[in-house]
């Protein structure tokens, strides 16, 4: 797939640009594909290219947008849960682009929700909650 082609290189450029994040979407529905087809192929996905980039230096992090966690196409709980299940322990992120979509809630209303559902996914998934060793005195 030319796509997963293209994150590698991705990732391979922030290797060598000691970039230690590199952002990836997940994609949308192909065809008649189901919401769990989807998610099966996301985290897939994801999986191929958090051992690509395995041992590298850089972090993944999965992008979603527009539309209050849960209420969209993108299955971020079943995400949530595979990643926790396979030991993935690292950030979530969230970017909510009012400016250039106005039509979007604001942010007000979209920031608490994220970090309300995403800690009701995360305790769902058995993940543990508070600040990690890394956090440890900041």
């Amino acid at each position: 797939m030319a796509h997963m082609d293209e994150a590698r290189r991705f990732i391979d450029l922030a290797y060598r640009l000691s970039c230690p994040y590199v952002r990836f979407f997940g994609g949308k529905l192909v065809g008649k594909q189901t919401i769990q087809d989807a998610a099966e192929r996301i985290v897939a996905g994801f999986h191929q290219l958090h051992e690509h980039a395995e041992g590298s230096g850089v972090t993944l992090l999965k992008d979603r947008r527009y539309v209050l966690i849960g209420a969209g196409d993108v299955p971020v709980r079943e995400t949530v849960r595979v990643l926790a299940a396979k030991g993935y322990r690292g950030y979530y992120s969230f970017e909510w682009e009012k400016r250039w979509h106005p039509e979007i809630e604001e942010p007000e209303i979209s920031f608490p929700h994220y970090a309300k559902v995403m800690r009701e996914y995360l305790t769902e998934a058995g993940v543990k909650q508070g600040l990690g060793k890394r956090h440890a005195g900041t």
